[in-house]
């Protein structure tokens, strides 16, 4: 299994990130993760879905290579309906790439999601995930959080080609002192300002623990 080291994340954190953190809408986590969607996005071409998506936040243009990009959910602004959890409207082995970004954690039978990206993912076919572990309750329902030992049980029938820690623990206290993001008052002021000096002393300080943000997965169907 290929690892990519932490260090690619942490030396990318600049001044963009820094300035907005009292006001702006984009986490640590978030941070780390477009960094990655980034880096494997430009690899896949073909035919790509995205699970969970809302065209107001996509990735698409993070995969230059790419013939067609549906994005997929049960609500928002879509281009179709799919329950990630039977996907029954798209035949098996059809499609190229499969982008799934912190979604998992709000499905609560996981294990047929997987199953079903398995079934639709052509022989080859990529597979970009992203899911938060050291990451507070979030949205209407928030069932699980996965460590990577999920991944290499639940995923027999992908090859890893990595399974990348998004921070360790200074990133984990940086990203919840943050939140809530893009609102800034007196009662968080205080916890904000701290986690703004972790981050400008600390967080290059930071290495590869077992408290990270989450993890980032790029996966091949086998």
């Amino acid at each position: 299994m290929e690892i990519i080291q932490f260090e690619n994340f942490i030396k990318k954190i600049d001044w963009w990130y820094l300035k907005q953190y009292f006001t702006g809408r984009i986490s640590l986590f978030r941070y780390y993760q477009n960094i990655f969607i980034k880096k494997f996005g430009a690899e896949c071409q073909g035919k790509v879905l995205e699970i969970g998506a809302d065209k107001s936040c996509s990735y698409n243009n993070y995969f230059p290579k790419a013939n067609e990009y549906l994005h997929t959910n049960i609500i928002g602004d879509f281009d179709l309906i799919v329950d990630a959890t039977n996907m029954f409207s798209i035949p098996d082995n059809s499609l190229d790439v499969i982008v799934c970004i912190s979604v998992l954690e709000h499905i609560f039978e996981h294990d047929k999601a997987i199953n079903e990206i398995e079934r639709v993912l052509k022989p080859g076919g990529k597979l970009i995930l992203t899911v938060p572990f050291g990451f507070p309750y979030h949205d209407d329902v928030d069932y699980w959080r996965f460590s990577r030992d999920y991944f290499t049980v639940a995923m027999e029938k992908f090859i890893l080609h990595t399974v990348t820690n998004m921070g360790g623990r200074l990133s984990t206290i940086v990203n919840t002192l943050q939140r809530p993001c893009g609102k800034l008052t007196l009662r968080y002021f205080f916890y904000k300002l701290i986690g703004f000096i972790i981050a400008i002393i600390a967080i290059r300080s930071d290495v590869k623990d077992s408290f990270p943000l989450g993890y980032g997965i790029f996966a091949e169907k086998k």
